[in-house]
């Protein structure tokens, strides 16, 4: 069925701007090696093939955002926001690590059906903020941030801009030293207070001062589930990628040792939706 709706959203974008399809395809031809060694295996596609399945998967991203974003009208019976359960399924979909496609075949075929001052970045960030919930303020700082797919940019997102790069710290492995903290309960015995960051720019903003171990609030949900399971493949799958994603599960995994550590970060308003992560640890 989504297939389907990538036709009518090339249909749509087409109609708007006046370009065809063979034209779209021809810009991003122009694109081919480095399309090709975007992918760890070879891909058994012709250069039109190849063209036209990029075209087709990227046109339908951007006009998603897009009409979301309302950038652009969108039919009030269209089914794509019509049905309730398309939404969620969507966004976990786009961030799945096999249906990634390059970045740079986004913000090519964006510049080519440019509509208005809005960044693609800024839509990107627009789009899964529904899932989120971050501050609008912060989406400003990444309106030129880059990334190898979508996946790999919305993960960056995340990740300090203060690093000196968000790459430059590749390593292996999580943090060693991730293995000696102890499950929450233990640590509350030990003296160890546990507060909220309801305002924090991100889950990674974790600090510890004075005895007071401070933790972003997070919704443990589908879409968080899926997101991290996602990047964790990707930190693990590329070696020159930091593992910020991948540190963040492993050290809160240390903290939910038992269903009674995960009750006293829920308390502790750390945790929301917690009987979904009972139902699913």
């Amino acid at each position: 069925m989504i297939q389907e709706h990538k036709w009518r959203f090339l249909d749509d974008m087409i109609t708007r701007t006046g370009k065809s399809l063979d034209d779209l395809m021809n810009i991003i031809v122009l694109k081919e090696n480095e399309i090709r060694e975007s992918y760890s295996e070879s891909l058994d596609l012709g250069r039109n093939d190849l063209a036209k399945m990029m075209v087709l998967d990227g046109v339908f991203m951007i006009e998603l955002f897009r009409k979301v974003g309302r950038l652009i009208n969108t039919h009030q019976d269209d089914p794509i926001f019509r049905m309730v359960w398309i939404s969620p399924f969507l966004t976990r979909d786009l961030l799945r690590i096999e249906n990634q496609i390059p970045f740079v075949v986004l913000k090519t075929l964006f510049e080519e059906s440019r509509t208005g001052d809005h960044t693609l970045q800024s839509l990107i960030l627009e789009f899964f903020n529904y899932m989120v919930d971050r501050p609008k303020e912060a989406l400003q700082n990444y309106e030129n941030l880059d990334g190898k797919h979508l996946l790999d940019f919305f993960r960056k997102s995340f990740i300090s801009t203060n690093r000196k790069s968000v790459d430059s710290e590749a390593t292996d492995k999580p943090n060693p030293s991730l293995k000696l903290i102890q499950p929450a309960t233990k640590l509350v015995i030990a003296g160890v207070k546990f507060k909220a960051n309801p305002q924090a720019d991100s889950f990674l903003d974790v600090k510890f001062q004075n005895g007071v171990l401070s933790i972003p609030q997070i919704n443990m949900d589908d879409f968080y589930s899926s997101f991290f399971l996602n990047c964790m493949a990707f930190e693990q799958c590329y070696f020159h990628c930091s593992k910020d994603i991948t540190t963040y599960v492993v050290f809160m995994g240390c903290l939910m040792n038992t269903s009674t550590d995960v009750s006293l970060l829920s308390q502790n308003k750390i945790i929301e939706n917690y009987s979904y992560y009972l139902e699913h640890s």
